[in-house]
């Protein structure tokens, strides 16, 4: 990794993003918002006990009232009934002598008020209470009138603060102790984890020179410390391996183009080499054939059987000497892309009658028969005929090359909406499986070993024939019973090959 330190205006923003992104931490406001919560609760728990201790004081009073009335009753009903207005008058002051009751009102029985006593002015936070003067006069029940009082309600202000501040203020002094203690360790811990925050945020911003603290602490913060630093330093071994890579595979990168930059000129230079070179021997060899030719046909006077013999040799290696010259440049013309085709509309059963023609005379040699009916109904294709000529030669011209005496050589025609198929079968002895894999290669060690050992193939026409159909659009396949594959065969002998040749079309 580069050591460089970054320039101050970056740093500046390091710092500054930094510390205002560490400073944003929830847990202070999870504190806070927490603190305000238990402090509202404890509020909220004041008033409620404020306000349950406030209704006990009013039925307290309620109460009391009830037990002050009970017990005053009877004297006060038998005043009322006797008509002693001064016992009324004293046992009203006595009554309006105790705690909280304001007023009071004697009715008689026919609810004429007798006496009253104290100040009804604000009865709304006031006790009314209402109870009938009864007394048993010789097991009689008598009912005299009636008293009315009003107790006092009223809890004052000072009397509820007092209550939620005494209820309150242990809890707040407790969570304030908490939370302070909370709080410094908090601070404590933040700060640290802070500091050792920004130190590997400036490091992974390429500041190389900043130095991890708490290192020498043996808590858990001192552990991250270390963590973090065993872990930068493996990230700059692995920094400086994966540099040592892409240094490495830059190398092999440009090594292998040059290397396929230099196979490509050689096999450029290879094909100009054979090209020029067949160039140059198809002139002598022209000149070399008419020469036999002109003997043997006795031009340049009378010759001897025997010498008739070996012009005819003679004349067939010439005609084979053309045609793997003319293979090569063909060759030369489907590798460097320069095959020229002329694509045209062609009827197939003239080439394949053209073809086997040409082929009769030897298949007739080795008693067989190149068969095929006059096909009806088959579009015409779209084909280069001489290139077409050249493809149906090499695979008819291997059939009667490779198949035994007396084998049958069978030519169909078949056809899609797209594309006409030729088969062509025969009954020979199939293809071997070692030379399936490079069949339709232009050449390979198994089809030059087999040239080596059969004097009448070349090993180039089927990849020959495979390049020059793949350029008109068209394909070559084939399937193939041998003795290494019976049973996974469909065929009962020999080989079909398949030519595929898209249908003509009129443009117009």
């Amino acid at each position: 990794m580069s050591s460089a330190k970054p320039p101050p205006s970056q740093m500046d923003r390091i710092n500054h993003f930094s510390e205002s992104k560490l400073a944003r931490t929830w847990p202070t406001k999870i504190m806070l918002l927490s603190a305000l919560a238990i402090m509202a609760l404890t509020v909220l728990d004041g008033l409620y006990e404020g306000y349950q201790q406030l209704q006990i004081e009013i039925q307290h009073r309620r109460e009391m009232a009830e037990n002050t009335l009970d017990s005053i009753n009877p004297s006060l009903a038998s005043a009322v009934f006797n008509d002693d207005l001064a016992a009324v008058q004293e046992l009203l002051v006595h009554l309006t002598s105790f705690p909280n009751i304001l007023y009071a009102s004697v009715r008689n029985d026919s609810g004429i008020a007798v006496a009253e006593r104290g100040d009804k002015s604000d009865p709304d936070h006031h006790i009314l209470m209402a109870k009938s003067l009864n007394w048993t006069v010789d097991d009689e029940h008598v009912e005299a009138g009636e008293i009315i009082v009003i107790v006092d309600a009223e809890v004052s202000l000072h009397y509820l603060l007092n209550t939620v501040v005494r209820k309150s203020l242990a809890i707040l002094l407790g969570v304030v102790i908490v939370l302070m203690g909370i709080t410094a360790a908090y601070h404590r811990l933040t700060m640290r984890l802070r500091d050792l925050s920004l130190a590997t945020y400036r490091i992974s911003e390429g500041y190389t020179e900043q130095k991890l603290p708490y290192l020498s602490q043996t808590d858990e913060i001192g552990d991250i410390a270390h963590s973090i630093q065993r872990l930068y330093r493996n990230a700059e071994n692995l920094y400086d391996l994966q540099d040592r890579l892409v240094r490495n595979m830059t190398m092999k990168s440009q090594e292998i183009i040059s290397a396929k930059r230099d196979v490509t000129t050689l096999n450029r230079t290879n094909n100009l080499f054979l090209a020029s070179v067949s160039q140059e021997i198809r002139s002598p060899l022209t000149a070399i054939r008419g020469a036999v030719t002109l003997c043997k046909n006795g031009m340049a006077g009378s010759i001897q059987e025997q010498t008739l013999s070996l012009l005819k040799i003679a004349e067939e290696n010439c005609l084979r000497l053309e045609d793997l010259i003319q293979e090569v440049m063909d060759i030369y013309e489907l590798q460097s892309g320069s095959l020229e085709l002329d694509l045209r509309e062609v009827d197939l059963t003239s080439v394949i009658q053209r073809v086997a023609a040409r082929w009769e005379p030897k298949a007739r040699k080795k008693l067989q028969r190149i068969n095929f009916d006059t096909f009806m109904d088959i579009p015409n294709v779209k084909a280069d005929s001489i290139r077409l000529e050249q493809v149906l030669d090499t695979i008819i011209g291997n059939a009667v090359r490779y198949c035994g005496n007396g084998s049958n050589i069978q030519v169909t025609l078949s056809h899609t909406e797209d594309s006409v198929r030729i088969s062509i079968a025969d009954d020979g002895p199939g293809i071997p499986m070692k030379l399936r894999p490079t069949l339709f290669h232009i050449i390979s060690e198994e089809k030059e070993s087999q040239s080596h050992s059969n004097t009448h193939g070349r090993g180039v026409g089927l990849g020959l024939a495979k390049g020059i159909m793949l350029n008109m659009f068209g394909d070559i396949s084939y399937e193939s019973m041998s003795a290494e594959n019976v049973r996974d065969s469909t065929l009962d002998s020999g080989t079909t090959f398949f030519i595929d040749i898209p249908i003509y079309s009129n443009p117009d």
